[in-house]
């Protein structure tokens, strides 16, 4: 048996019971005794079960889902995740692949009902535990903050002493001068950012403390932080702190006087609640980051989120030209009522080999390689023969892909060639939602679209037409969601 283990600690639990050496021998002992092959150990140190981007358990069930190994061995059930739903989602997703699954200290038997009972009462206490902890940290916090001292990631300016307490770092000029450029009125968020770049200056990332360029929303960041004036807060509450404020409290007032009245205009705010229609499908040409809805003055832009990082240099584009050009590709798809039946049977035949293919029960497959594992688990059958007939329920599973639900092409070729009326009388909400029915990715630079990714329901319909008739002046179709990868006409 090709087994691996996975241990893990979190910060809390540093402790001689629950550390990953003491882990890792208890797993290793049980694979000794039960004469299994521990093939790789995968270790997350220092996060929270609750967490499911965890590095090593991805790398873990990446490893399964190759097929690099045939079981799992962990030290205790909540090892492997403090969330119930996480917990039985990977459980499960073992199962399907024949892979046998061990708890060392908690011996539990999943191929029993009552195995089975027992297993998600562990589950739920792992969570509960989780859960509590949450609740106690929180309530740690609250009272660390209401004391004044200093709650979660140290903004640019300090760093903390010996005693965890803040205390002003070399950045704090850094930190001083992004008040006093503002206060004059004469500068933007990302004027700023250009001088303190230019003196050398660098933004610290939070999380990771990497350096890196200023831009315009780490400016903006320390603009609105009120730790810069001696507060501290926690759990959505604010009180005094006990560390040395970097600006006055009239430089701060001063500051936020500007802000605001850069941001209102005639006692409206200037942007749309949500962004515009096309925020989170729009995308930047030149690099393929997103572009952000964004106000200059009276006007409403699309802005590429490279330029606040400083790696793309894309103008800025207009909202009501780039629109346009979308409802441009919406009049362009629209088509002849008599021609709609043969777009439509030609995008039929793009998904036939599909249609055509056989069907088998996966989910009894799947059930046989669980049952399988366990077989093989129990010492019932040997490694040669798991593995011949393992192999053999794979391939089955691989022969015969699923087959997706076939698109109602009809609807979907009537609703695409109305599209462009229906845009029209549509309200801003109604708008966005239309336009994500039909394209998941566009691509625009300066104030022209210039590429697009179908939505999976009407890529067949949108790639017979464009072949067929092409689409608006200079604009293609992106095959994939890879903006470094080919276009194709």
């Amino acid at each position: 048996m090709q087994a691996a283990i996975y241990i893990r600690v979190s910060t809390e639990e540093q402790t001689e019971g629950y550390s990953l050496s003491a882990q890792e021998r208890a797993c290793r002992t049980y694979a000794k005794n039960h004469q299994w092959s521990v093939v790789k150990v995968f270790a997350d140190e220092g996060l929270s079960g609750r967490r499911e981007d965890r590095p090593a358990l991805q790398s873990l069930l990446s490893e399964v889902d190759a097929g690099k190994v045939h079981a799992v061995i962990v030290h205790k059930l909540d090892r492997l995740a403090r969330n119930l739903r996480f917990t039985l989602q990977i459980i499960e997703g073992f199962g399907r692949r024949g892979i046998a699954f061990v708890s060392v200290t908690e011996n539990i038997d999943l191929t029993t009902p009552f195995g089975w009972a027992a297993f998600q009462i562990q589950g739920v206490f792992a969570e509960l535990y989780s859960r509590n902890l949450s609740f106690e940290t929180a309530k740690g916090l609250t009272e660390k903050a209401q004391s004044g001292r200093w709650v979660g990631p140290v903004p640019l300016g300090y760093t903390r002493d010996e005693n965890g307490s803040l205390i002003p770092s070399e950045d704090a000029e850094a930190v001083r001068q992004i008040f006093q450029m503002y206060v004059t009125g004469h500068y933007s968020y990302t004027d700023i950012a250009d001088r303190l770049n230019a003196q050398g200056w660098r933004a610290r990332e939070w999380r990771t403390g990497k350096r890196h360029l200023f831009g315009r929303e780490s400016v903006r960041w320390i603009l609105k932080n009120r730790a810069y004036i001696g507060f501290v807060s926690s759990g959505g509450k604010e009180y005094t702190g006990k560390h040395e404020a970097l600006i006055t409290q009239e430089l701060w007032r001063a500051t936020h006087a500007i802000r605001e009245g850069r941001t209102v205009k005639g006692g409206k705010v200037v942007t749309q609640r949500g962004g515009g229609v096309l925020s989170g499908i729009l995308f930047c040409f030149r690099c393929g980051k997103p572009m952000w809805y964004h106000s200059s003055g009276s006007t409403m832009y699309y802005r590429c989120a490279g330029r606040d990082h400083r790696t793309c240099d894309a103008p800025m584009t207009r909202v009501d030209r780039i629109e346009e050009g979308v409802l441009d590709v919406f009049r362009m798809l629209r088509l002849p009522r008599d021609w709609q039946q043969e777009v439509v049977r030609r995008a039929q035949a793009l998904l036939q080999d599909q249609g055509n293919a056989p069907q088998i029960d996966r989910a009894a497959v799947e059930e046989q390689l669980r049952r399988l594992g366990l077989v093989y688990a129990d010492g019932l059958i040997g490694a040669d023969e798991y593995q011949r007939r393992r192999n053999a329920l794979r391939a089955q599973l691989l022969a015969v892909p699923e087959t997706p639900a076939q698109p109602n092409l009809e609807e979907a070729a009537k609703l695409l060639s109305s599209m462009a009326a229906l845009m029209g009388a549509a309200t801003l909400v109604e708008r966005r939602q239309l336009v994500r029915q039909i394209f998941s990715h566009l691509y625009a630079e300066k104030t022209e679209l210039k590429a697009i990714t179908p939505t999976g329901l009407y890529m067949p319909l949108v790639g017979v037409i464009s072949g067929w008739f092409g689409v608006a002046d200079g604009t293609r179709t992106h095959n994939n969601l890879n903006h470094n990868q080919a276009l194709c006409h």
